[in-house]
């Protein structure tokens, strides 16, 4: 039962007469109608202060009454916003001048002398249409919760796949409506050794049920599921973003977020309940400052790098302030050196590739204490980030992962590292050339699956999922080929299919919000305004002009 039909409605009784108020109150069954009587008042005046504190379902008023009779009522009570159900109790000598109130929407006319039983037949019928209409209500504000809990998600998963965003396409925040989120990194033991194991269903579920655990535990946490996510970014890998509010303005890019043992108790009791739901154990990472949309993927990318230092391994730990600044470690150049190896082999570029990798070596040659540990020590790190990312792509051969890990189990030195680094790329960026043609091919899929499911619920997920590749790899992918992000192309498709229905159909706003994925149509009108600075029935006005009369439903 929803909360609509649980709710009990409450009504107002306005009549000057005070037998009769007495009659309406003891005569009809109110509890069994599912009403209580919030008050009664014998004028106008005192039913409006009446109204203002109790906000009342229904109401029953007369039309002739001192100091401010029903008819000036029921306009006041429009005028200050108030859409209840209203029965107006009138003379047969007044019944003309009653139907003046049907401008202000009153819903029916009884006429004195009252008969009781037409009176509850009224107020039955009355107290089920105001049911029907919370509850269509309820039913659209789950719908938008939900909606928008998943263009946030759309959203920020963009903004930390390749940096881009739309927070235009948020919901409103307050400030200047963008978020600032607090961001942890949940990275799964052993991670490696458990997807060689494990089969591709089997990780599929995995991480499936972490995922869920993570959104579970952040919800009993808070009560309420808003202004949060938990994203899956790769195998084994999870992004916890926690709305830390608006952004109002001066704010710069980094504002306060909380305090470190604030942050470590949040991320011990995520590990805890991941262990207790999963049995499995991961180390998470948290990011000392909240951040805007704008910063989210550089926090992600220096949370990332934490967590494959030994000393962040099985355990919580918060980035410190100055390495959220420059990066982690002493040399935050080799950790974008390594970004780069890792960007530049997925994106098949092999000129950056190359010059990245040789200026990685000669800034390890040149490291004056220490020098071996700190150069295996980067290059360790970097063929775990390197073998992770190009098995989401497909680029990588189990064989030569497998003899990659054969080395780093030995504990082989810095060169052999190095060489390593410089033949899985090469190899990587090989087969990437080789299916080149293939990602032009699925770029094409990706775009036939998007038009034929404009008016369905999906995302990049179900769209990477769709075609057998990661979320990563497709972002990657659709960007190269087509020049815009997913989220762009998706919403541009949508608001050209609504364009031509505006232009060349009659259906309502509404129902071509509906056919375009958009179920609510205040959303609807926002995104279609941000595109077109123009609403819907503005537009569909503009284009009657030159293709004939259409009505705007």
């Amino acid at each position: 039962m929803s909360g609509a039909e649980m709710r009990q409605l409450q009504a107002l009784l306005v009549d000057d007469e005070v037998n009769l108020l007495r009659n309406l109150e003891g005569v009809l069954p109110w509890e069994e109608l599912g009403i209580r009587i919030a008050g009664t008042a014998k004028n106008g005046v005192k039913a409006l202060e009446l109204a203002e504190a109790a906000v009342p379902d229904l109401v029953l008023c007369d039309i002739r009454m001192p100091v401010m009779d029903g008819l000036t009522f029921l306009r006041e009570l429009r005028e200050r916003g108030h859409e209840c159900g209203v029965i107006m109790l009138t003379g047969f000598q007044e019944f003309e001048y009653a139907r003046s109130a049907l401008k202000y929407g009153a819903k029916d006319f009884i006429l004195k002398p009252i008969d009781y039983e037409e009176l509850q037949a009224v107020v039955a019928r009355l107290a089920a249409e105001i049911r029907r209409k919370l509850r269509q209500e309820e039913e659209d504000s789950a719908i938008r919760r939900s909606m928008e809990a998943l263009v946030r998600e759309r959203v920020l998963l963009e903004a930390l796949t390749d940096g881009a965003g739309a927070p235009e396409l948020l919901p409103d925040a307050g400030g200047t409506g963008e978020e600032r989120h607090i961001l942890l990194v949940a990275d799964l033991d052993g991670c490696a050794e458990l997807s060689r194991a494990w089969s591709e269903e089997e990780r599929r579920q995995r991480n499936q049920a972490v995922r869920q655990v993570l959104r579970e535990a952040l919800t009993r946490e808070s009560g309420s599921p808003a202004g949060q996510a938990v994203l899956q970014m790769r195998d084994g890998e999870w992004v916890v973003l926690i709305g830390g509010g608006p952004v109002e303005p001066g704010d710069g890019d980094g504002m306060g977020g909380e305090p470190e043992e604030r942050l470590l108790e949040r991320g011990r009791r995520l590990r805890q309940a991941v262990q207790a739901a999963c049995g499995l154990t991961v180390s998470i990472a948290a990011y000392p400052e909240a951040v805007t949309l704008a910063r989210l993927r550089p926090a992600y990318l220096a949370v990332q790098r934490l967590l494959y230092l030994p000393e962040a391994a099985g355990d919580v730990a918060v980035l410190h302030p100055q390495e959220a600044e420059g990066g982690v470690g002493p040399d935050p150049g080799l950790w974008r050196l390594a970004d780069a190896i890792v960007s530049g082999t997925k994106a098949g570029d092999r000129r950056r590739t190359e010059e990245a990798v040789d200026e990685l070596a000669r800034r390890l040659s040149a490291f004056p204490e220490n020098g071996p540990q700190r150069a295996e020590r980067v290059l360790h790190f970097l063929l775990l980030h390197l073998m992770r990312e190009l098995r989401e792509t497909g680029l990588l051969e189990e064989e030569q992962e497998a003899g990659a890990w054969r080395l780093l189990e030995r504990g082989v030195g810095a060169r052999t590292l190095l060489d390593t680094v410089r033949r899985l790329t090469g190899s990587c960026m090989e087969a990437g050339l080789a299916r080149h043609s293939g990602g032009e091919r699925l770029m094409l899929r990706a775009k036939e699956y998007i038009r034929s499911r404009l008016a369905e619920d999906f995302g990049l997920e179900e769209a990477a999922q769709h075609l057998g590749i990661s979320c990563s790899y497709f972002s990657l992918l659709f960007k190269q080929h087509l020049g815009e992000t997913f989220l762009e192309h998706v919403t541009r498709e949508r608001i050209g299919k609504a364009k031509r229905l505006l232009a060349e159909t009659d259906k309502s706003v509404t129902q071509i919000g509906k056919l375009v994925g958009y179920p609510d149509r205040r959303y609807f009108t926002r995104v279609f305004h941000k595109l077109e600075r123009c609403s819907p029935s503005e537009y569909r006005e503009q284009a009657g002009r030159h293709q004939g009369p259409a009505s705007s439903g």
